[in-house]
């Protein structure tokens, strides 16, 4: 038998890969939180591997309609959602919490966040609001992160 045969992908399963399974973390902490402020999910996505993951939720047409200070006020709390599953599922793994994970979440809140709608509630209240819910959901986000990361998509 050649080395070569004998060389295996260092790869882990996407099921197993810390990476995939840190996104997930992140993105359900996005969706089950808009989920249960009724905003329409059309599905979520983890692609790649390693340090080349990346993750999306995808909201529904109606889930992006944004008519009331209250909708404007839940998706933000809802972008605020991923980084703080993300930050949550750093100390869950004994992983580096890493900001850049966030780094689109954060610049389209504070693209919505400037709304007059919502510019007067302060960013600690809006994070507080969303470190709330995530400790709601957390359980499911640790039951459902393993199958979002080995599948790539809900």
């Amino acid at each position: 038998m050649s080395i070569l045969g004998n060389l295996r992908s260092t790869r882990p399963a996407p099921g197993d890969d810390p990476w995939r399974l840190h996104c997930a973390a992140h993105e359900l902490g996005h969706m089950l939180v808009w989920q249960a402020f009724s905003f329409g999910i059309a599905g979520v996505t983890v692609t790649g591997f390693g340090d080349q993951v990346e993750g999306w939720t995808h909201l529904t047409d109606q889930g992006k309609n944004l008519t009331s200070p209250e909708r404007c006020r839940l998706y933000l709390v809802g972008l605020l959602a991923g980084r703080e599953a993300d930050m949550r599922w750093a100390r869950h793994s004994r992983r580096p919490f890493q900001e850049k994970h966030s780094k689109w979440d954060l610049r389209e809140f504070q693209r919505i966040h400037r709304h007059p709608w919502v510019c007067d509630i302060t960013v600690n209240v809006l994070r507080a609001q969303a470190h709330d819910a995530i400790a709601c959901h957390w359980p499911q986000i640790v039951r459902m992160a393993p199958s979002l990361a080995r599948k790539g998509s809900v």
